[in-house]
C-alpha cells in the first residue's frame, strides 16, 4: 500500500478514536456536541476521500497514458459507487475508462462484486452519501428503561424523575420506595420507565453514525489492500 494512503488511514483511525471518547460523553450528558458531528464528518469525508485517490492513481497509471489531452481534461475520476450494477459503465465512462472489463478484467470484475448492491457492501451507498452532507444531522438512539416513575391512584397520581431522592421509610400512594435504588418497589398502579441514550443514527434514518464510521475505515482498507493486490 502507499505510504500516504496509509498514513491517511492511521489518521481516520486516530479520529475514530477521538470519536469514541467525544460520543461517549454525549450519551452520557444527554447532548450531540459540534465536536462529535465535526469528526463523523471529518472521518466519513476521509475516507471517501483515500478511496478516491486510490481509484485515481489506478486511472493514472492504467488509463490515463491511452487518453488524449482533450479526454484527460473531461474524466472525472473517483471510486466508483453504483446502486444498480447497469448504472457502473456509466459512472466508469465519465472518468473516461472504457471498456474496463476486457482491458483489466480482474479490475473490473473485483469493482463489481464490492457495490452497494451486494450486501456485504451496502455500507459504501451510506458512506458516500454522508461523505457529501454539508452539515451531519444526528439523533439519539434510545432505549427505555427505568427513569421516570409515576405513582396512580384515585386521588391521583405523582411523577419524578432525576434528581428526586427519597430516605427510608418513603411510600407514594401507597408504594414503598427502595432507598437504595431510588426505585419504587413493584407494586399495582406504579409505572416506571427510563431513557438511556446508546448511540446516534442520522436523522430520518436507522443508520448508526459511529457504526459507519468503523465500517468505513475497515471496510475501506480491506478494499484497498485487496485492489492493491490486483
Amino acid at each position: 500500500m502507499d505510504s500516504d494512503i496509509k498514513s491517511q488511514l492511521k489518521r481516520a483511525k486516530e479520529l475514530k478514536e477521538e470519536l469514541d471518547c467525544s460520543s461517549q460523553g454525549d450519551l452520557k450528558n444527554h447532548t450531540i456536541s459540534d465536536k462529535t458531528r465535526n469528526i463523523i464528518q471529518e472521518i466519513l469525508v476521509k475516507v471517501r476521500s483515500i478511496l478516491d485517490q486510490v481509484f485515481y492513481s489506478f486511472f493514472e497509471k492504467e488509463i490515463a497514458p491511452n487518453l488524449t489531452e482533450k479526454e484527460k481534461e473531461k474524466a472525472r475520476v473517483y471510486f466508483p459507487i453504483v446502486s444498480k450494477e447497469d448504472d457502473l459503465n456509466s459512472v466508469l465512462g465519465r472518468a473516461m475508462i472504457r471498456n474496463l472489463n476486457t482491458t483489466h478484467p480482474k479490475v473490473f470484475s473485483f469493482i463489481k462484486s464490492i457495490q452497494p448492491y451486494n450486501n456485504d457492501y451496502k455500507w459504501l451507498s451510506e458512506l458516500s452519501k454522508y461523505a457529501n452532507e454539508r452539515h451531519i444531522r444526528l439523533s439519539p438512539q434510545k432505549r427505555i428503561e427505568v427513569k421516570r416513575t409515576t405513582v396512580s391512584s384515585r386521588g391521583g397520581s405523582v411523577s419524578w424523575g432525576p434528581g428526586v431522592t427519597f430516605g427510608g421509610g418513603v411510600s407514594i400512594m401507597g408504594a414503598p420506595v427502595d432507598p437504595i435504588t431510588q426505585n419504587i418497589i413493584p407494586t399495582q398502579g406504579v409505572e416506571s420507565k427510563t431513557e438511556i441514550w446508546v448511540s446516534f443514527v442520522f436523522e430520518n434514518s436507522n443508520v448508526n453514525a459511529l457504526w459507519l464510521c468503523n465500517k468505513s475505515i475497515e471496510g475501506s482498507e480491506k478494499i484497498i489492500n485487496d485492489f492493491y493486490s490486483l
